[in-house]
């Protein structure tokens, strides 16, 4: 128990302080909401499940890759939600899905983290994402862009951004080399990267909680 508690890193306590502060704000009748608790869920689920992988010297290339792949197609959820079509959802996760399935079993594998599955959700989300921005400029629907769930839609961005960054440095001794205080350039860009994800998803639900007033 000891050494597992001793794995556990600033990253983890944020996701898991932010999993309790949204079981008190969440409203339960939002679909938005409900899908948010699940996507820190996802991913306080997987780090837990890390720090026991290494521990055990387990390899967990598949975890993560299962794992992104879970977290991408939550936010597709998110975002056709938000912006209300719906309609393509179902298409774009099946094919999406199918499409990781196939990488994961004959292309890149079970043994490392999939990167092609990774880069085409944030590939997809980021296409549609500019596509909605534009149609609502079209409209002259300036609104939409000061809601609260404008900002919401930003999160993900920001994640894959850093992961990016780290997995354009994957094959380099830079990502490893220690910055400052001990820690590495793929730590200090993953704890930005996580500070800033999980500080605008609480942002989002404390204003929800706010507006409700």
């Amino acid at each position: 128990m000891e050494e597992f508690l001793s794995k556990i890193t600033f990253s983890q306590f944020l996701i898991f302080t932010t999993v309790l502060m949204m079981l008190f704000l969440f409203k339960r009748k939002k679909k938005v909401h409900i899908l948010l608790l699940l996507i820190v869920t996802v991913c306080l689920g997987t780090e837990m499940l890390t720090n026991f992988f290494i521990i055990n010297s387990i390899g967990f290339g598949a975890l993560y890759s299962i794992s992104a792949v879970i977290h991408n197609v939550l936010w597709f959820a998110v975002l056709f939600s938000i912006i209300e079509r719906l309609r393509y959802l179902k298409i774009l996760i099946l094919a999406y899905v199918l499409l990781a399935i196939i990488n994961f079993l004959f292309i890149e594998g079970r043994l490392q983290f999939n990167v092609y599955s990774f880069a085409l959700g944030a590939v997809l989300y980021l296409i549609i994402f500019i596509s909605e921005n534009i149609i609502q400029l079209q409209r002259e629907n300036f609104l939409f862009f000061e809601k609260n769930e404008s900002l919401l839609l930003y999160t993900p961005l920001l994640l894959f951004i850093a992961m990016s960054i780290v997995l354009g440095f994957r094959d380099t001794q830079l990502s490893d080399k220690k910055i400052i205080y001990g820690l590495s350039l793929y730590d200090l860009i993953i704890s930005f990267a996580n500070i800033l994800y999980y500080s605008i998803i609480t942002i989002y639900i404390y204003r929800e909680k706010k507006l409700e007033k």
